[in-house]
């Protein structure tokens, strides 16, 4: 499983290569994880599909999601936002209140809720490019390794007119 064939040189040189086709698996191997995408290996809480999600280090206890909750003012009111790492190429797109996206046999869901229970009850957007610059502007960002960037989202309402507003991420794997 993970595994496929490459025969791009096999015109050129006779050579069929064995190759990773799920950048998990490659990922888990030069990082040392043997728990698979379900365990913990360091232990901290975050499992290793939520680390390699994030571009998290999964050797590191504590390291967790890469995702930075924060207020910014946007449309003249302050509003609650989340930037999080994603796998590069991930394409956001409304389900419901949620934004999803599936990328390399990960599923992002970006969620907001008022009161803790339905997850359902705050519409999240992704921010414009505009709005994702200035918001990660003021945030203390690490640099992400090659192959994830950085997207940002934002709750519906300001705190002006809903005070209370929460915004989580969710991984999970693609089917």
């Amino acid at each position: 499983g993970g595994l496929g064939w490459s025969t791009s040189s096999f015109a050129t040189t006779g050579v069929i290569s064995v190759i990773v086709t799920d950048p998990f698996d490659q990922w888990a191997l030069d990082h040392g994880v043997t728990l698979g995408k379900a365990g913990d290996d360091d232990k901290d809480g975050a499992n290793n599909l939520l680390e390699f999600a994030t571009d998290s280090d999964p050797t590191g206890n504590g390291a967790g999601a890469r995702s930075y909750p924060s207020l910014a003012t946007l449309g003249g009111d302050q509003v609650l936002t989340l930037t999080i790492a994603v796998r590069s190429g991930a394409t956001f797109a409304a389900d419901g209140t949620t934004q999803k996206a599936t990328k390399d046999l990960v599923v992002y869901t970006v969620e907001g809720t008022s009161d803790l229970s339905d997850w359902t009850t705050a519409t999240i957007t992704e921010l414009s490019a505009g709005d994702s610059a200035a918001v990660q502007g003021t945030l203390t960002l690490p640099t992400l390794d090659a192959g994830w960037e950085w997207h940002s989202f934002r709750t519906d309402d300001g705190i002006s007119g809903d005070p209370r507003d929460y915004i989580r991420l969710r991984v999970a794997v693609a089917p």
